[in-house]
């Protein structure tokens, strides 16, 4: 069971607050409308605890946010398409 993630693990990874703040606004905005995501304990968290696990977890970071998270969904995207093609 995941814990909850804390503001000093979030400062710990992005050290400005202000900075913080925009980040997790960005985030939030990409991932959506939807006020919430299935996890895979079948639980249900929100968008706004998703991009906290996220940050703390390092898969989006200041400055480069959109950066990381397009190699991220990119490798997500070989990985799923090399799945296909070993099926076949």
């Amino acid at each position: 069971m995941d814990k909850k993630v804390t503001f000093d693990e979030l400062i710990e990874k992005i050290p400005n607050k202000y900075e913080l703040t925009i980040v997790v606004g960005k985030r939030v905005r990409e991932l959506g409308a939807h006020n919430v995501i299935n996890s895979k304990a079948g639980k249900k968290e929100t968008i706004i605890q998703k991009c906290f696990k996220e940050i703390r977890d390092g898969v989006v970071v200041a400055g480069d946010a959109e950066l990381m998270l397009a190699e991220k969904l990119e490798k997500e995207a070989l990985d799923k398409l090399r799945g296909l093609s070993e099926d076949n």
